[in-house]
């Protein structure tokens, strides 16, 4: 009842009591919120470009969404899967590889403030991916068989019809054969995470609040609202 209640105060007063933004509410994955900073934040941190257009606006920013969401539920997975641990040296590692593409330390911690992140902001945004790539060579990788005659015929098929259309020269299959078992690995990884993806989603409750403004989700900055009509949304107790 009080886990209720305490919803119930921060989707219907996003404000606090001296009148301060809090955040606002862009979905619920199994009772925990992703905040619409969290959506920006990796906006910013994957450097992805956003259209004015409102509509393809909107559209980006539920993709983004959905990201996140999917991420979320890979994590709370991944929890009960052995072997899928991310240490604290491997987000090190990552941060330390962000860090290198800028000039000095001032100029990454103008990119922080930028993406209204912290560094501990950022290393949760890393161990996130982490975890997820980890689950899916974990879960997924091991089990993909890929038989010789599908790489032969990604060779005939695929690639040598590419080729010839762009008047490139064609190697021998042999040597592109390892890039092309490599492709079609990654293609039925893919192949099998959606299906994951889509029968967790189905089981799992998730509530996507972005852009739709009726009296149970959090008022939206003016820059993200458009004129569709939007449908009613409701958050079970």
């Amino acid at each position: 009842m009080i886990r209720a209640t305490a919803l119930f105060l921060f989707l219907f007063f996003p404000l606090s009591v001296w009148g301060e933004v809090v955040d606002q509410v862009a979905a619920l994955v199994e009772g925990e919120v992703i905040t619409l900073s969290e959506v920006r934040q990796l906006v910013q941190y994957k450097g992805w470009q956003i259209s004015e257009e409102p509509e393809e606006r909107r559209n980006s920013y539920l993709t983004v969404l959905d990201q996140i969401i999917n991420q979320k539920l890979i994590s709370r997975e991944a929890q009960r899967t052995p072997g899928i641990q991310i240490t604290q040296d491997d987000v090190a590692q990552q941060l330390q590889a962000y860090r290198q593409r800028f000039s000095s330390q001032d100029q990454f911690q103008e990119k922080l403030v930028s993406m209204e992140m912290t560094e501990s902001t950022l290393r949760d945004l890393i161990l996130r991916e982490l975890t997820v790539w980890r689950f899916v060579q974990t879960r997924f990788e091991p089990f993909i068989i890929v038989m010789p005659a599908q790489i032969q015929k990604y060779y005939d098929e695929i690639l040598v019809p590419e080729l010839a259309q762009t008047g490139a020269p064609l190697p021998a299959f042999e040597l592109v054969r390892e890039q092309i078992l490599e492709i079609l690995i990654l293609e039925k990884t893919n192949q099998e995470m959606d299906r994951w993806v889509k029968n967790s989603r189905g089981k799992a409750q998730v509530s996507v609040l972005l852009f739709r403004a009726t009296p149970s989700s959090p008022n939206l900055p003016q820059e993200l609202l458009t004129d569709w009509e939007l449908q009613p949304v409701t958050i079970a107790p």
